[in-house]
Formats: structure tokens, sequence, C-alpha cells
């Protein structure tokens, strides 16, 4: 099944889209709430009138400007050398993990394969405009809600759980004949980065890791030095409202915290032990400067334990 993508599908992060929607309500709000006190204030009708028309002028102006700004930030994408395939992959019980696989048009052979992984609260999307771009140079790629995230059910606040999924993608790519097994690949962003340096990291199937904006110890990242009132405090109280555990035992966060695995792979029984890897060959980080969330010192710890250069 062969889909022409543009900006609906591809290349775009769904809630820029949604937030200008919210914005153009609350907007048209203000302007309509406003215009029985003008009406109180002024006696004349044409001034009523010219007063109402130059506020709904000004609202809406303000409105179109803010949605071109953010549309502006995002380019459409149309390929007609890709082929989309919608993807269930069952987690257990009801549970499904829903998303698509993407296939370079017209490559001979198995596909290497890449697993794309979005952060909290968002969906597959996010990721969409790295998707693509490796279809491009060749590359399947495999990109799904996360559990309890966009079409997958299940609870977004089970972390644990939407880590250990990583292992049922794994095993779907074993299973399908068109992927090669021998070159897997994981791309994560946020928690996608997490899953991809803890869970990723530590599966020998799994040749390279990619984190972007990856925490290293998430009970420092989430509970120590957070400054009263800065906006990771409000981010943190907006995810202890959704349910998210931010004040984490030390049980849970070593469940969750890549810098503490490093170096280690699995055992028999899913344990972690020592492993004398080159990670120069099989890590890769990527950090903004100025993301206030997970702050640049993840990055330095991360590369510490790590042993990147």
């Amino acid at each position: 099944m062969t889909r022409k993508l543009n900006w609906k599908n591809a290349g775009y992060h769904p809630e820029w889209f949604k937030a200008a929607k919210i914005v153009k309500i609350i907007f048209s709000g203000v302007t309509l709430t406003l215009i029985p006190f003008i009406i109180l204030f002024f006696s004349e009708l044409l001034l009523h009138i010219f007063l109402i028309v130059i506020i709904v002028f000004l609202v809406w102006i303000n409105v179109e400007l803010l949605i071109n700004n953010i549309s502006k930030r995002w380019i459409p994408i149309s390929l007609t050398n890709t082929i989309m395939e919608k993807l269930r992959i069952h987690i257990g019980g009801k549970l499904d993990l829903n998303g698509v696989v993407f296939f370079p048009k017209n490559k001979e052979g198995k596909y290497p394969v890449v697993i794309t992984l979005h952060g909290y609260n968002s969906g597959r999307g996010q990721l969409n405009y790295i998707n693509l771009a490796l279809v491009q140079m060749g590359i399947a790629v495999i990109s799904l809600d996360l559990r309890g995230h966009g079409e997958s059910g299940g609870d977004r606040n089970d972390i644990l759980y939407i880590i250990r999924d990583l292992n049922h993608i794994l095993s779907y790519i074993t299973q399908d004949t068109r992927l090669d097994c021998s070159q897997i690949a994981v791309i994560g962003l946020s928690l996608g980065a997490i899953i991809a340096l803890y869970e990723g990291y530590l599966d020998l199937r799994i040749k390279h890791v990619i984190g972007l904006a990856t925490t290293s110890e998430y009970h420092q990242m989430i509970s120590e030095n957070i400054p009263p009132l800065s906006r990771k405090w409000w981010w943190k109280l907006s995810q202890r409202i959704g349910g998210l555990e931010v004040e984490p035992t030390s049980l849970q966060s070593r469940l969750v915290s890549p810098a503490l695995i490093a170096n280690h792979t699995k055992s028999f029984f899913d344990v972690p032990v020592p492993w004398d890897i080159d990670n120069e060959k099989r890590v890769l980080l990527i950090q903004c400067l100025d993301d206030y969330i997970v702050e640049p010192d993840n990055f330095e710890k991360n590369k510490k334990a790590f042993n990147l250069k």
C-alpha cells in the first residue's frame, strides 16, 4: 500500500495544531465576553459597532499570525516512493501497540530497521521528520504509539511496562521476513530515549542506540534542585496532576536510569551484568543546551557513564 504523505501525518508535532485551535477558541470567547461590557460603557450605537469591529479585527489578526507562525515551523513533506503499512503488535491481555511501518519502495533484499520511540504525552508523529528521512536512506522504520499514548491501549504512567514493551517490538521484527534482524537500531526522544538507552542498550539484538534528550538518573532529573515556581517546577506539577510518579523511590529510579546500567547487558534472568563493549560504535547521545526539563548535565553524566568521548 503506497500513500502520499503530507504535514497531517508526517514531519510535525500534532500538539502545535491542537494548541492553535485552542488559542483561537479562547480569543473568540474573550472577544464575545468583552462586547457586552463595551456596550455598557458607551451609548452611541455607531461607536458601539465601530469598537466591536475593531476588537474583532485585532483579535482575528493576532490569532492568524499565531497560527501562521506555528505552521512555518513544519515543512510539508510529500513522498511517493515510500510504502506505509499499518502495524499492530499485541502486548498482552486486550492491549496492542498501534502504529505504522515505513518501507523504501523498489528496494531488493532485506531492510535494515530502525525503531523510533516518541516522548511522554506525545505520539508517533513526533518523530516523522526522522522516520521519513531514514526511509529515503533505504531503511525500514517502525513507528508506534507507546503504551497508553495515541492509538495504543494501556496506562501511559506504567513506565516500567512501557520500557519492557520494546521486547514485543523486537519479537515482531524477528517474525517479519522482510526485515534484517542483524541490523536493528533504536532512536528515542525523552521517554523514548530512556527506553533506547536502557532496555535497548541491554539487548544484544540491537546494534545501535540513539538518545535525544536522555535522562541519566531519573530521581535527580525530576526531584532534585528544582527552583520553586520555575518552568521545570510547573512542568513537574503538571506531570504530578497527570499521574506520573515524580517522587520515585531509589528502586523505581534505578529501573529507568540509563546511566546506572551503562556497560552492562542482560543475564539469563534479565538481570544487568557487567559487559565489556566499545560504546563509541554503539551509542549516540544528542542534547539541546536550552532544555529546561532534561538539562544538559544529564548529557555529561551519560557521556561519562557510557565512556563516550
